[in-house]
């Protein structure tokens, strides 16, 4: 018979077979419990790891797109470079202690790195260029506008300014960038601990764009009113407002893209700046102040004073000591020129380098300073709000924007700078690259040693069929001739191994003596820039990138 719900014996025992379907054991509920667990947890793993793997696609993704934006600016400023200057490329170490104390600084990732700290490269190179180039700096008047066809470039790490120093929140044209200002001061060094600059992580490599241009030599054109309080058509308002050594454009100037005649020229001083701290010998602009990107000079004269000057720049005390140079007539030594090259770097960064008792005085291992953001900005808008503090609030005002106008690359824990010749080792079939000693751990046992690849070496190298460069000219009488270029061309050394903490290799014009007969400078063919970038969003997460650059031939 079959059964049918209408029935109620029928429905009861339906009811009954039903209830028993339903219910689970505890053995059963267990098993239940527990698979949907496993499921639960296998979901979330699987989420966790596409989550992941999102994140640290879309991490390197940015990283990448960021890494290609740098190349893209690096390679422009390199295919500009001119060889109407010279170029030189610094390899350094993070050290403590400076000249002959120097040793080596091993400098953590950051604060909760779990890494052991270790020695940083911190190199720089710089370089001269042609093409359109304007000041960072706002314009004080918008009928002021600096502008040229000449630069110098320079790229390197920059260092902040502790918060406690005057200078923190109002920068000045002649700061130095060290901790104070008495005869102790010292540089504020990349990874000197308790400061602004102790972790690299939180390193700056800055593009520090320098303009070449010379004072109008033919009469200004000013506008027909008033520039602030001074009156064009007056004698005193035209003196104030007129390009001079130490100011194009209302902005301020260095005298010299050397360091020792930016410091010391004009020696007699005047009170016709539109800047009224230039009014005082202690006002000179330099560089590592990080607010000045002029030099009233250009390629023709950074040319005559770095290959024909007859006085060594440490023996210039006052400006007085220095002539202009008359070439060609004159011409001093390789280690000469070198030593003038050498001031044209924007701060005298070389930690291993010796004090040399200048006055005003420059330290080792100093760097052109940089902030994240304007320290005082707000302060500036509120403190200089009257008619007669415009001209003031003006350049200020510029001041606090040029604090992160060079800013270029944050987050780089390093920087690495090596050069080559073009010359192919035969027996790897690898490029020559030279630098500081650089291996590759190419047996992956943690340790940079032998067998490990080379990298980069000094040149030249030993037991290597490029172990001298053979630079092949002609002469001015259009004859055929070659040398082999010596280490002394390169390194500004006669004798003794070169430094393990830094070295500078130096590109110039004609060779020193041989200038008559047009000897090149060798310059290398090939620049490697290597880079590594941490990510701010990610502790301890680092990708390293690394671009070739070629620079111009002789006439380019």
């Amino acid at each position: 018979m079959i059964a049918h719900p209408d029935n109620p014996q029928n429905a009861a025992r339906t009811e009954r077979r039903n209830n028993r379907r339903a219910a689970f054991t505890l053995l059963e509920a267990m098993v239940a419990i527990g698979a949907m667990a496993l499921v639960s947890v296998g979901l979330a793993a699987i989420f966790s790891s596409v989550g992941k793997t999102i994140t640290g696609g879309k991490r390197l993704s940015t990283l990448n797109t960021y890494a290609a934006l740098v190349e893209q600016q690096m390679r422009r400023d390199f295919e500009s470079m001119s060889r109407g200057g010279y170029l030189m490329i610094r390899n350094q170490y993070t050290t403590q202690g400076i000249g002959n104390s120097a040793s080596i600084q091993n400098v953590a990732l950051t604060s909760t790195d779990t890494i052991e700290p270790r020695p940083r490269r911190i190199d720089e190179v710089m370089f001269f260029a042609e093409g359109a180039f304007s000041t960072a700096r706002e314009a004080a008047d918008p009928d002021f506008q600096a502008k040229s066809g000449e630069a110098r470039i320079y790229y390197g790490h920059g260092t902040r300014l502790p918060e406690y120093l005057p200078a923190f929140i109002k920068p000045g044209v002649a700061d130095t960038n060290v901790r104070s200002s008495t005869s102790s001061a010292v540089a504020i060094g990349l990874g000197d601990p308790f400061g602004p600059n102790e972790f690299a992580a939180s390193w700056m490599l800055v593009r520090h764009v320098t303009l070449l241009k010379k004072p109008e030599t033919t009469a200004e054109r000013f506008p027909a009113r008033k520039v602030f309080q001074w009156d064009p058509a007056s004698p005193l308002g035209k003196l104030v407002l007129q390009d001079k050594v130490g100011q194009i454009s209302l902005h301020p100037a260095g005298a010299s893209i050397f360091r020792v005649l930016a410091a010391r020229i004009p020696e007699g001083r005047s009170l016709n700046y539109f800047r009224s701290e230039q009014n005082a010998a202690t006002g000179r602009p330099v560089y590592t102040s990080g607010i000045v990107d002029i030099a009233t000079t250009d390629l023709n004269e950074v040319r005559t004073i770095a290959t024909a000057s007859l006085i060594d720049p440490v023996s210039i005390k006052k400006a007085s000591d220095f002539s202009y140079p008359n070439p060609p007539t004159v011409q001093g030594g390789v280690p000469l020129a070198q030593s003038w090259m050498e001031e044209g770097w924007p701060a005298y960064s070389d930690a291993t380098a010796l004090a040399d008792g200048r006055t005003p005085p420059q330290y080792p291992g100093t760097r052109v300073r940089y902030e994240p953001a304007a320290t005082n900005y707000v302060g500036v808008l509120s403190s200089y709000n009257t008619s007669a503090q415009a001209a003031e609030g003006a350049y200020r005002r510029a001041d606090q924007m040029m604090l992160t106008a060079s800013n270029f690359v944050p987050n780089c824990s390093e920087f690495i700078v090596e050069w080559s010749f073009g010359i192919v080792d035969q027996n790897s079939g690898e490029v020559v690259w030279h630098g500081l000693e650089r291996r590759a751990d190419t047996n992956g046992d943690g340790v940079l040693a032998n067998p490990d690849r080379y990298l980069a070496r000094p040149y030249p190298l030993s037991n290597s069929a490029a172990a001298n460069y053979t630079l092949r000219y002609t002469k001015l009488n259009g004859a055929s001739a070659q040398y082999a270029v010596p280490a002394s061309l390169i390194y500004n050394r006669t004798s003794g191994p070169l430094s393990e903490l830094s070295q500078t290799s130096y590109f110039g014009y004609l060779v020193p003596g041989q200038a008559s007969d047009g000897t090149p400078w060798p310059w290398p063919k090939l620049i490697r820039v290597t880079f590594t970038l941490a990510d701010p969003n990610a502790a301890g997460v680092q990708q390293t990138f690394q671009f070739v650059f070629e620079t111009p031939e002789v006439g380019v």
